[in-house]
């Protein structure tokens, strides 16, 4: 059963990695001509260029987190298959992933300030 998921969750970063190469050629040009060598000033390019949506993260106490969002829901017990699971079914109905992942655990309908996503990534580390 892993070995499936695994192999499906590799297809699906294929494909989406596919869709989004003629967004990244982007960000990868503005870098190669701006000469940053700084990984933050990287990513924070990147991040103009691919994603699009609410904010990841609050920067202020008066800042809100409006805009679109991938609203996933997952267990946190069975953290990877439920996440695989959401992720196909969203890809089949051609969700575009360059907004950021609202990440709700089932029975914790905690509001989302910009922290359940760093708490969901840290899971898989």
């Amino acid at each position: 059963m892993i070995f499936y998921l695994l192999l499906t969750a590799i297809s699906l970063l294929r494909n989406t990695l596919a869709r989004l190469s003629v967004v990244i050629n982007a960000p990868v040009i503005v870098c190669v001509d701006s000469d940053s060598g700084d990984p933050v000033t990287v990513l924070r390019i990147f991040q103009s260029h691919v994603m699009y949506g609410r904010p990841l993260n609050l920067t202020s106490a008066e800042e809100t987190l409006d805009g679109e969002t991938v609203p996933i829901l997952v267990d946190r017990f069975r953290l990877l298959s439920t996440t695989i699971d959401e992720l196909l079914h969203l890809y089949d109905d051609g969700c575009d992933f360059r907004k950021p992942l609202e990440v709700t655990f089932y029975d914790e309908m905690a509001l989302d300030l910009g922290t359940k996503i760093p708490d969901f990534s840290s899971r898989f580390s």
